[in-house]
């Protein structure tokens, strides 16, 4: 009752505003004996953690006379800090870095500390020395019960890195961004979410429903998929396929555990049974394709770099055999069209996607389908944090096979701490407790969250990620384990919760992944590590879609400056994702978000280039749409969709329901408006008969469309005969 009382509660947020711009100043330096002038054999006032070495410099160096050399070991940390943090203050570390030897690869941090010393999170920016000295730079936000903040230089094992001249200084407070829209990276193939396989019970009956509901509403169009053995029968899978079947969304299908015959008692695959596993992964597609669920791709096992401890274990030289087995038996079974979807492993760091990649020889990577990793770890320092783990990633794929796609096949955030409050884990939420207003509640049930897993959505899109696979849809009973069910999971990363009702992550989401169509392209990223928000952008046709996030609990402004774009663009939409309810964390109450839509100060600077300068409330999402004047579908394109919709406007009964079609802002939808739709652009396609009229033609003369269309005795027999040319 008390969750119903409170679900009906909350529902009743509709909010619309604007917020205020806050700007910061700048603080002076802030660390001492930044360039290690001072001390020896460790430089004064700085201390070291890790078994490296720690070595000062005097016949290299930027400034000064001096600069450390760090690495030599597992770790040789470097680190000062400063009191006086402030919450919501940004932060800047700087330091300039060059190469010492081996691969010369190390970390510049700013590092975040209560007044007992207790770290609460990290930003960190990946290095690797260049022959000559290079400043890096990497920022980040003070948490609630910040007290000290780290200054901090790594070098990595084995090869050594030189620092010099390390600033700590506080950032300011406003952001800008400029997005080269004419610079493209790669082609976003559409978002992905994990799901399971079993069907409705008794106790859960709607399950499908669910799944389908925030497969539809996110515009899903990959889902990563396990034949839940225990639990899913061929009748749950086949009537999960229809579901997907009808929205167009592809299967990649993979497994939790091999089949115990093939594993060793550490959980680890077999030498001897790479064949046996080869020849079972055929018999096993070719079932499900007797079952009629054809599926797109498969991922061989989750997670091989388990070492056996969660999933089967397959080491990097392993994996290299097994897809080699396994290729030819797929296309020697007409399996030829099934892609194999790899390595998958459990994270992005300095090694293992990289060492599994180079692993493969060239028949290994012939036999690959779209490169796979997955997005946890490493991220503490949210969307700027993935674009540095990418790098041990993707450029390894792409020196493999650089045609091949990137799809990151789970991702989201294992950060829990937000606003100085550490809510349950999702992969532990504890036990189903009857006394929470949320009885299975976790740090999936807070605004931080969502707003942390939509900037790494942009983050991953920014990095190269052709696709991102959400973890996951909604939460399964078999995962959640609630009364009735056995297990001991506690697992609660469902976008959805077992009653379908969205958690503010799904609310966020859902004024993004919608927006963005598969095929559109990703406008290359700018570096953000200076800034307070994070952005993102990309373009299909003349149709931009902004992402911006606030992760502070302050109001944060931005500019987006676009240049190089389509002519005529407007702000079609500005929908913000705001925290409407502050849920009490210590008696499981969730927080409450809501849809907002917003303003956004828009200027066309003339020649493809535009400002819009935004307002992010604390804590909060915002996506912005733009497109050509005239593109009253927000499709990216001017053409005869958009007259189908300005005719029914033009002939609707009153004003109420002209949306988009009253272009010239005069409150009708008249031949004015018409005239606009015709100059703004020339027609982008060929005309669509079914969606238009009875009748259809092209004028050979003027290249424009005619529109016939037959209305019915109602609207008495109104004819429109409509030329862009002839107004």
């Amino acid at each position: 009752m008390l969750i119903s009382t409170v679900r009906r509660f909350l529902g009743c947020f509709i909010l619309f505003g604007a917020v205020l711009t806050v700007t910061g100043h700048v603080r002076g330096e802030m660390l001492l004996n930044g360039g290690f002038e001072e001390g020896s054999p460790i430089p004064t006032y700085w201390d070291t953690w890790g078994d490296g070495s720690y070595i000062i410099r005097t016949d290299d160096y930027h400034g000064g006379a001096r600069c450390m050399e760090l690495g030599g070991g597992d770790l040789a940390l470097l680190y000062q800090r400063a009191t006086g943090g402030t919450a919501d203050q940004g932060y800047t570390v700087s330091a300039w870095v060059k190469e010492g030897s081996g691969t010369s690869s190390g970390e510049v941090k700013v590092e975040f500390h209560d007044q007992w010393e207790t770290k609460i999170t990290e930003v960190k920016h990946s290095v690797t020395g260049t022959s000559s000295w290079e400043q890096h730079f990497v920022s980040g936000i003070a948490p609630v019960g910040t007290y000290y903040v780290t200054g901090t230089v790594v070098g990595f094992g084995g090869s050594t890195v030189l620092f010099d001249d390390v600033s700590l200084v506080e950032a300011s407070g406003s952001d800008s961004v400029t997005f080269d829209v004419s610079d493209r990276r790669q082609r976003f193939e559409g978002f992905g979410a994990q799901i399971w396989g079993y069907g409705p019970d008794t106790n859960y009956p709607n399950l499908l429903m669910y799944r389908e509901q925030a497969l539809s509403e996110l515009n899903i169009k990959y889902v990563r998929i396990e034949n839940y053995a225990e639990w899913a029968s061929w009748d749950d899978m086949t009537a999960t396929r229809a579901v997907t079947d009808a929205l167009g969304i592809e299967w990649v299908y993979m497994i939790w555990i091999a089949p115990a015959e093939f594993m060793d008692a550490t959980g680890m695959l077999r030498d001897s049974k790479i064949d046996d596993f080869a020849i079972w992964w055929t018999a096993h597609v070719e079932e499900l394709y007797s079952h009629g669920i054809d599926v797109e791709y498969i991922e061989l096992m989750n997670e091989p770099d388990s070492g056996g401890s969660w999933s089967t274990g397959i080491t990097a030289t392993q994996y290299n055999m097994l897809v080699n087995e396994l290729r030819p038996l797929l296309n020697a079974a007409g399996l030829g069209d099934v892609g194999i979807v790899g390595p998958g492993l459990s994270s992005m760091n300095w090694s293992d996607p990289s060492s599994y990649i180079y692993a493969l020889d060239s028949t290994g990577v012939d036999a690959m389908g779209i490169w796979s990793t997955h997005a946890w770890g490493g991220d503490a320092g949210g969307p700027s944090g993935l674009e540095n783990s990418w790098l041990s990633f993707g450029p390894a794929a792409d020196a493999r096979d650089a045609n091949l796609g990137k799809f990151i096949t789970e991702y989201a955030t294992h950060e829990r701490t937000y606003n100085g409050i550490t809510y349950p884990h999702g992969d532990n939420y504890g036990s189903w407790d009857p006394c929470n207003v949320f009885p299975y509640f976790s740090v999936t049930n807070c605004m931080g969250y969502a707003v942390r897993v939509f900037g790494n959505t942009l983050g991953l899109l920014n990095s190269g990620a052709n696709s991102a696979f959400i973890w996951q849809a909604i939460d399964e009973p078999t995962e959640v384990n609630p009364p009735g069910y056995g297990g001991s999971k506690r697992k609660a990363w469902g976008l959805l919760d077992l009653w379908g009702d969205g958690k503010p992550v799904y609310g966020a989401l859902k004024t993004l992944y919608p927006k963005i169509p598969a095929g559109a392209e990703v406008i290359v990223s700018p570096s953000q590590t200076l800034n307070f928000t994070y952005s993102g952008a990309l373009i299909y046709g003349n149709k931009i879609v902004v992402g911006v996030s606030n992760e502070s609990s302050v109001e944060r402004s931005t500019t987006i400056h676009l240049t190089n774009g389509p002519l005529n663009l407007e702000v079609k939409e500005a929908l913000a994702f705001e925290q409407v309810y502050w849920g009490d964390a210590s008696i499981g109450e969730p927080d409450v978000g809501a849809e907002v839509e917003k303003t956004a100060a828009f200027v066309d600077e003339g020649g493809g280039d535009y400002s819009i300068d935004v307002n992010l409330a604390a804590g909060s999402t915002l996506t912005v749409v733009l497109s050509v004047k005239g593109d009253i579908t927000v499709d990216g394109f001017v053409d005869n969709l958009d007259l189908a919709v300005f005719s029914d406007e033009w002939l609707a009964s009153g004003c109420g329901e002209c949306e988009g079609a009253d272009l010239s802002g005069d409150g009708e939808v008249d031949m004015e408006d018409f005239a606009g739709l015709g100059a703004v652009s020339s027609w982008d396609r060929l005309p669509h008969a079914a969606r238009l009229s009875d009748f259809i033609y092209q004028d050979g003369a003027q290249g424009f469309p005619f529109l016939v269309r037959r209305r019915d005795a109602t609207r008495a027999g109104c004819l429109i005969l409509c030329s862009a040319k002839r107004l």
